[in-house]
């Protein structure tokens, strides 16, 4: 049996700073949003001034702040928002929220990443539920 414990060379964190990718964390990211984004808490944008000029827009639950970092190489803006406090939201925040989204999304891609665990309990539905259904 071969053993594969030894991962020299391989990468296991993005290098932002090294790659000249501003990584903002957090709801001062989006301060045009003041409390909506900070009931959000998990949020963040990436700027990566030499990827291809478009953005792309991650839903997710807690799994994907653990993935958005990664594809900042790609895009020249990455947004991720997750939606794990979007119960918090009072009806005015989502629509704030909502609104945001849909004026984002011109030129941008979507990606709604879930965990296995999520999906079973149907949450992708519900959050797609109180953001789109009633827009």
């Amino acid at each position: 049996m071969e053993n594969h414990q030894n991962f020299a060379g391989e990468a296991n964190a993005c290098d932002h700073a090294g790659s000249r990718i501003d990584a903002c964390l957090g709801p001062s990211c989006f301060p045009a949003l003041g409390q909506t984004f900070h009931k959000l808490q998990e949020v963040a944008r990436y700027t990566n001034p030499v990827a291809p000029a478009n953005r792309l827009i991650i839903l997710s639950d807690s799994f994907g702040q653990f993935i958005a970092g990664w594809y900042p190489r790609y895009f020249r803006e990455v947004l991720h928002f997750s939606t794990n406090t979007l119960a918090q939201l009072d009806a005015e925040e989502t629509r704030i929220f909502r609104d945001y989204l849909f004026e984002q999304a011109k030129n941008s891609q979507f990606l709604i990443l879930y965990h296995d665990g999520s999906t079973l309990w149907n949450r992708p539905e519900q959050d797609h539920a109180k953001l789109f259904d009633q827009h």
